[in-house]
């Protein structure tokens, strides 16, 4: 019976799509006892027969043989994850990777520590450009580059011109655009899905405001009129709202963050996160119904916390992961084009997770002990571009999402 359930075991992973890791032969990306059984029922077999042997042949001498159980054996207990492409190799830290839409051709990034630059670079890793320099980062080394939805320009901030101001620049290294004129700190541009308004964070007004301006710099408007740090702002995909994060001070002179959401049209805001929960770091689903954030609502340590998603309203709010991560800017979390699944930065200085939007399916993106941030999904969905450091410095690395 034992060996008549192994053959049929066997014969149904042997039918299945090929693995695209070694000894992970029922594609659940975990090299198990599962395995051990399916490589068992191919014992003796030649490569070939059932459409499938070759994958199980490890040493590829024409046979399953106790040359592939030994090889199998190196591999019991291991997760099965994809390779990872190394795109930069400076002698320096690289810092927030992001895909150029629609098709992702491109990468924009940082470059430097004491005077970051903007460069742009081939998503395969070939010939890099340089596009500007003096970026506007904080203290935790946080900024954002807002490619436009066409993927002909970038907007950015720049100390250039003595204090942080919002730039404009071509992909191509061309008309760069000075798009706000001030004494204030300008910073955190995002560039609206329909490509009509940059959003960004300033404090021309006492302290840091949601502002949109056009493309060229015309129009500025101020959205929010608050007492606290209005920061970090990132579009409903409709371009109709933008969710952001308020940081300040309350009656008892503790620090709070929370998250809001304000009509573009209306300037209406509407809070969706308690003071108490310090909420941080929105993120939209692709189709507007949902936001993934990071609180510690449920961590009694003050710094540490987890990610969770809700509705847009604020409505139904789930814990995703239960891994005690510290919530500062360096852990974040991204979609998938699709909505389906979630990218996000594991056991705050750790490996890349990847799970199903729900909470559901956890599984190692990653397979190193290096710290690795900022993950970014490519548009079709395959990659994810993330910093790692596996030396001294950050550099940029893409993996491929293994397909279910």
């Amino acid at each position: 019976m034992f060996l008549r359930s192994v053959v049929l075991f066997a014969v149904l992973v042997l039918t299945a799509q090929a693995s695209g890791c070694p000894g992970d032969f029922d594609d659940n990306r975990q090299v198990d006892f599962a395995d051990f059984l399916a490589l068992a029922g191919a014992y003796g077999s030649q490569q070939g027969e059932a459409g499938y042997d070759a994958v199980m042949d490890l040493d590829t001498n024409g046979s399953i043989d106790m040359a592939d159980f030994l090889a199998f054996a190196k591999l019991f207990g291991q997760l099965c994850v994809a390779e990872l492409t190394r795109l930069t190799n400076n002698e320096t830290i690289e810092l927030h990777p992001t895909w150029s839409p629609p098709d992702g051709g491109k990468i924009a990034f940082l470059s430097g520590f004491e005077d970051p630059e903007l460069w742009v670079m081939y998503a395969d890793g070939g010939e890099s450009l340089r596009l500007a320099t003096s970026i506007a980062v904080d203290s935790e080394l946080y900024t954002t580059l807002a490619w436009s939805p066409d993927g002909e320009h970038i907007a950015f901030s720049s100390v250039r011109d003595g204090n942080s101001e919002i730039y404009r620049v071509g992909a191509n290294g061309d008309g760069l655009t000075r798009l706000t004129n001030n004494d204030a700190e300008d910073i955190y541009p995002s560039w609206s899905p329909d490509g009509a308004r940059i959003a960004f964070s300033s404090n021309q007004d006492g302290n840091f405001e949601i502002y949109v301006t056009r493309p060229e710099g015309s129009d500025l408007t101020r959205l929010t009129n608050s007492t606290v740090q209005d920061l970090f702002p990132v579009w409903s995909p409709d371009s109709k709202k933008i969710a952001y994060t308020s940081i300040g001070v309350d009656s008892n002179q503790s620090k709070f963050a929370v998250i809001s959401v304000v009509d573009v049209v209306s300037a209406t805001v509407t809070q969706l996160t308690a003071d108490s929960e310090g909420s941080v770091l929105p993120a939209w689903s692709p189709d507007g119904t949902r936001i993934t954030f990071w609180s510690r609502r449920d961590n009694a340590r003050t710094n540490y916390g987890d990610m969770y998603v809700m509705n847009a309203d604020g409505s139904e709010v789930t814990r995703l992961t239960y891994q005690d991560i510290w919530d500062d800017l360096w852990v974040d979390a991204a979609w998938s084009p699709d909505g389906t699944q979630v990218v996000y930065s594991a056991e705050g200085d750790g490996p890349l997770h990847v799970m199903n939007a729900d909470g559901t399916d956890v599984k190692r993106l990653t397979n190193r002990e290096n710290a690795e941030y900022f993950p970014a999904w490519s548009p079709d969905g395959g990659k994810v571009a993330f910093l790692s450091s596996p030396e001294t410095t950050f550099d940029i690395y893409v993996v491929e999402v293994p397909s279910e």
